[in-house]
């Protein structure tokens, strides 16, 4: 077996945030830290990747169906982090994206790195707050990414920004490359993990769910 392509399996919600209340919000972050938006094909950003990733993500993010987004440390120049987005609904298996049925007012975070070195300094709240501002104004109405249902830390995180859950799923996870929902391993079975959802209906509800922490626990 080829190293760090070992079979992972565990459960995850699928969360929501609503762009437009959020709008505004004002996070304190470090002036160490510069964001910027990759959208050019000659983005040096690219080199930073794996090479299968820059060649497959390259020309969905010059079209703006993916949006790619790095922090950069202003002192040293090195990347200290990086969100990836998707504005479409996915399909396939080795892309490094869980398949999900999207409808055109919402993205969907598929990955969201900071180099722990990096961590606890609010930079997460940053390039969050990025995306809302920024989508937003781009027409998108919804914000959807998954959350480990045993990363307390990410869970507390994703509560405190403002997330809910939509959706439990159990998935698969093989290296970098291949997220796998488990057939029927979602629940409620409605939403963009699911055949029914937002995106099946011609005037669809707002996302429903629940509070990651229940009150009572906090």
């Amino acid at each position: 077996m080829v190293k760090g392509w070992k079979p992972e399996m565990g459960t995850a919600f699928l969360t929501y945030i609503e762009m437009a209340p959020n709008v505004g919000r004002e996070f304190e972050t470090s002036p160490q830290y510069r964001l910027s938006e990759v959208t050019a094909a000659d983005d040096p950003a690219f080199d930073l990747m794996p090479r299968w990733q820059a060649a497959l993500a390259r020309d969905l993010v010059v079209a703006g169906r993916w949006c790619h987004l790095v922090a950069y440390d202003t002192e040293t120049g090195d990347k200290v982090g990086h969100v990836w987005v998707t504005l479409e609904s996915t399909s396939g298996l080795a892309n490094g994206v869980m398949n999900v049925r999207l409808r055109h007012d919402e993205a969907y975070v598929f990955d969201l790195f900071i180099d722990p070195r990096h961590r606890r300094a609010a930079l997460g709240n940053a390039m969050g707050q990025w995306l809302i501002q920024t989508f937003e104004s781009r027409g998108v109405a919804w914000g959807l990414t998954h959350v480990m249902y045993d990363n307390a830390a990410s869970v507390m995180w994703h509560h405190m920004f403002g997330f809910n859950w939509m959706q439990v799923f159990n998935y698969v996870h093989i290296g970098d490359r291949i997220w796998w929902k488990v057939p029927f391993g979602e629940c409620p079975r409605f939403g963009p993990l699911s055949r029914r959802g937002r995106h099946s209906m011609a005037e669809p509800p707002d996302p429903f769910g629940g509070a990651l922490i229940p009150q009572q626990l906090i």
